[in-house]
């Protein structure tokens, strides 16, 4: 929510950094232009008031925001993780990896030894990845080089 105003479909990511800005405990996230552009922002200094106002474009479904893919626990299986979003310049997409896949396991270890933070943490770049991949009642192996969106 931003105020009283429900967002869905938005990608997000988490921060495991341990040093710099991105590491600290009260960092939150980050209020990008792709949310901001749904709002007039409504700035009223006599009366000491900022808030927001829905834009023309608020309805608006969200276009892929990020060139990458994102990962989240399945909330009802911790046997996989759900692949969130996927976009079209990422790797993974391009080796067939889909929106709502389940992934089981990772270069052939279980997601129930897996810990998403952890992966996220210790991937490095153009490391190969091996999913296996659970989509609809069929598993597909999905074979790709790990490419990072930003440089650290």
């Amino acid at each position: 929510m931003v105020g009283s105003f429900t967002l869905e479909g938005i990608p997000l990511s988490i921060s495991t950094d341990q040093k710099g800005s991105l590491s600290n405990p009260n960092y939150l996230g980050i209020l990008g232009n792709n949310i901001l552009e749904k709002f007039t922002i409504v700035i009223d200094p006599k009366h000491q008031f900022l808030g927001l106002k829905p834009a023309e474009n608020y309805q608006k479904k969200y276009k892929h925001i990020f060139k990458s893919n994102g990962f989240k626990e399945n909330p009802d299986d911790t046997s996989s993780w759900i692949l969130s979003f996927a976009y079209e310049d990422s790797p993974a997409l391009k080796a067939g990896l889909r929106e709502d896949d389940l992934i089981v396991a990772v270069n052939d270890v279980s997601i129930k030894e897996l810990h998403l933070a952890e992966f996220i943490k210790n991937i490095k770049k153009n490391q190969k990845v091996r999913l296996k991949v659970k989509r609809k009642e069929k598993y597909v192996t999905i074979k790709f080089k790990w490419k990072p969106v930003l440089k650290r």
